[in-house]
């Protein structure tokens, strides 16, 4: 029999994956439902403060924990509404061995007028990974005869958990315009409108030459596409919104590559998507680049705002994978005071007033 032979190669595909999930960032199917995620240019694109949650656990069928956390908060701080701040926190689980956990600190600060401008970003986060032997078996455990309790491995025999800790940072550009309505600048929730964003994360590790650490640079290109579904000019200004948005998100890493495709229409109170993510007919190392068709619904209103989708799998993984689920929950509140002022008394572009409550 070929136990040895057979584990080895079991525990070098094992290390292999560990290898490239540590290499890649997480990602999230509901990519626009959790913006300081993937660009921190997005920190207080809010009317005044918000908090932002988001659950994805992956993969249902195949029996093991691969699942990701996150929360956030952000909000304006000066009454011109340019500069903001923001904190988040994630927490990755992708088995019952490996854990990281990001803290970060957020900054970004707007220039320009009522209905376009341009945002920079900034993120600094501090990670920590963990790994614990706890529940392995090395290779000295099997046998002929059985497997045995205890092994002389000097990594199981070891304090059994290793930690990592480093910071990181990363840098963030967005640009977005509406149309002027026939109200001259006032915005309203059925303006057209488009955003357009660039992120470099972990732009730091660039600084250390050809021989960087984990995690691999990571560039992120979004761009997004709103427009009002059949309503004529004089129900523009109703603060029920009906829109139909296209939004398109690609990102490289190292050597891998995604595209997220998707349509979003809105209805108040009802959000529905749908969502392709992949790069049809690239491969790498001999694996089709496609993931998941993913299905989006949505339920929201002024101040809070709950979606659920759903990926099914379409790659090598196929049905076996039992899918992704993914949660996500917007709470929206008032002006931070910061100097005294009156809430009521605080100045505020329109055009941040409700678009990017929204995100497209």
């Amino acid at each position: 029999m070929n136990h040895p032979k057979n584990i080895t190669t079991f525990i070098s595909l094992i290390l292999v994956c560990i290898h490239t999930c540590l290499a890649q960032d997480p990602q999230f199917s509901q990519f626009h439902n959790n913006p300081l995620v993937y660009n921190p240019a997005f920190t207080g694109h809010t009317k005044g403060s918000r908090f932002i949650s988001n659950f994805r656990k992956q993969w249902l069928g195949l029996g093991f924990i691969y699942q990701t956390t996150s929360a956030s908060y952000d909000a304006n701080i000066d009454d011109e509404k340019r500069l903001s701040l923001g904190m988040q926190v994630m927490l990755e689980q992708e088995s019952e061995n490996f854990r990281q956990s990001t803290g970060s600190g957020l900054m970004s600060y707007r220039v320009g007028g009522e209905l376009s401008g341009f945002t920079a970003g900034l993120k600094a986060s501090y990670i920590n990974r963990s790994f614990t032997t706890d529940g392995l078996k090395f290779i000295d455990q099997y046998s002929a005869t059985g497997i045995a309790n205890t092994s002389l491995d000097p990594l199981a025999n070891s304090s059994g958990r290793f930690t990592q800790n480093f910071f990181d940072f990363s840098l963030g550009l967005l640009y977005e315009a509406h149309q002027n309505s026939r109200q001259g600048s006032v915005y309203n929730v059925n303006m057209r409108g488009f955003q357009m964003g660039v992120a470099l994360h972990h732009f730091d590790k660039l600084l250390k030459g050809v021989n960087y650490s984990l995690p691999l640079p990571h560039l992120g290109v979004h761009a997004s596409y709103k427009m009002p579904i059949n309503l004529p000019w004089w129900y523009q200004d109703t603060e029920d919104e009906s829109t139909l948005g296209f939004t398109g998100y690609f990102r490289s890493q190292g050597q891998s590559m995604m595209l997220d495709l998707g349509i979003t229409t809105r209805y108040t109170p009802i959000v529905l998507g749908l969502w392709y993510r992949g790069i049809p007919l690239r491969t790498y190392k001999d694996i089709p680049q496609q993931d998941a068709i993913v299905v989006l619904m949505g339920y929201e209103q002024e101040k809070f705002r709950l979606g659920i989708s759903y990926d099914v799998t379409v790659s090598s993984l196929s049905w076996r994978s039992g899918g992704t689920i993914e949660l996500s929950l917007w709470l929206s509140f008032g002006y931070v005071n910061f100097k005294g002022t009156k809430a009521g008394d605080r100045h505020l572009p329109q055009c941040t007033k409700r678009t990017l409550f929204k995100p497209w």
